[in-house]
């Protein structure tokens, strides 16, 4: 019964402390902190993976958004119809109106409104509905026209917005299909510098080993012909005067041929 109620205290006191830490406004800041670094953890690859699926969701986005095009496309096809219907009333009846109107003044004894003729007391009662009608129709004609004019407009941004989201989500794939590549070229550096270059391969360990031992060998058999040489050996002084006498001749050749060059320049 006493771990219950340390548990309950326990369930308490976490939720009064969320409670107070969304009321004193700390909540969304480490909400988002929180949300970036389980962002951070997660791999490049699952990202990208991520990335074009939210890019793939515009697609049913943008289908929903062609059914309530569709469906708003209709209304306002039905609208100028109906705009139409009335601006064509209008017209006949402003006619006929004006037509009854110069017969009444004239003062014939019948006269003809649409098709029919009327006694002169039955064309005024007539005449004054119906002026009252086509006054009701011009203002209704005129609102359609204001209202018509709006639903193409909207029409016609919807429509724009559509187009400009299909553009915007090849232009977000382009992005990906390029960080995506960016990644894989990262990859192959990263294999690249791991691959064994430098003076800490193993190879080049053995190159220098063998070198230096190399060195060391021939240190010690210049060595050895020194020692023999100071005792009394000729060794090592033969390639010596050899390569004096070489060098000799061929200085020697050199300046000859120089001093005979000079010399037909002098003659010539």
């Amino acid at each position: 019964m006493k771990c219950c109620k340390i548990g309950t205290s326990l369930a308490v006191a976490a939720g009064l402390g969320i409670v107070a830490v969304w009321i004193t406004g700390v909540g969304p800041a480490l909400w988002q902190r929180t949300v970036d670094n389980m962002e951070k953890q997660v791999p490049p690859e699952v990202q990208i993976e991520q990335l074009k699926l939210d890019i793939s969701r515009l697609t049913k986005d943008m289908d929903k958004n062609w059914t309530a095009v569709a469906k708003y496309e209709y209304e306002v096809k039905d609208l100028r119809k109906e705009l139409e219907r009335k601006q064509a009333k209008l017209k006949s009846m402003e006619k006929e109106l004006a037509a009854a109107a110069e017969e009444l003044e004239a003062k014939v004894k019948f006269v003809k409104y649409e098709g029919k003729e009327y006694s002169r007391s039955d064309a005024i009662r007539l005449l004054d509905r119906e002026a009252n009608y086509f006054a009701a129709l011009k203002r209704e004609v005129a609102s359609k026209e204001k209202l018509l004019a709006a639903r193409e407009q909207k029409l016609a941004a919807a429509l724009a917005t559509q187009k400009e989201m299909k553009s915007q989500q090849q232009e977000l794939l382009t992005q990906v299909a390029l960080l995506e590549a960016d990644l894989e070229t990262l990859k192959l550096m990263r294999t690249e510098s791991k691959l064994p270059t430098g003076e800490g391969s193993r190879l080049d360990k053995i190159k220098k080993r063998l070198n230096k031992l190399q060195t060391d060998i021939e240190i010690q058999k210049r060595a050895q012909e020194l020692s023999e040489s100071s005792h009394g050996g000729s060794v090592g002084t033969g390639n010596a005067e050899k390569e004096e006498t070489a060098d000799y001749d061929s200085v020697l050749r050199r300046v000859r041929n120089a001093l005979s060059g000079e010399t037909a320049k002098e003659d010539h």
